[in-house]
C-alpha cells in the first residue's frame, strides 16, 4: 500500500480547464435544424414524442396511437409474466 507524504513532489500533468456549459454560446447549444417539427409523423408514437420534445400539446391522432401502443405493450408484458 502506498502512502503519500507531504514532503514528496508529485509530477502532475497540467489539467485542461473545464468548459462550463454557460460559456458556450446559445447558438451552438441548439439542436440541428434537421430536428425541426415533422407533421408527417402525426398519428404515430414517434409523433407523440415529437410533440413532447417540442413542448406542444399532443394531437388526438398521436395520443390515440400512443395509448394503443401502451395498451399492447402492457398486454404483452403481462403474458410474459413481467408485471
Amino acid at each position: 500500500m502506498y502512502v503519500y507524504r507531504r514532503s514528496e513532489v508529485l509530477a502532475r500533468l497540467p489539467i485542461a480547464p473545464y468548459i462550463f456549459r454557460a460559456d458556450i454560446p446559445r447558438e451552438f447549444r441548439k439542436r440541428p435544424h434537421s430536428k425541426d417539427f415533422n407533421p408527417d409523423l402525426c398519428g404515430t408514437t414517434k409523433g407523440y414524442w415529437q410533440h413532447r420534445r417540442f413542448g406542444q400539446p399532443q394531437c388526438p391522432d398521436c395520443s390515440h396511437a400512443y395509448s394503443v401502443h401502451q395498451r399492447d405493450y402492457r398486454q404483452r408484458k403481462q403474458k410474459e409474466g413481467g408485471g
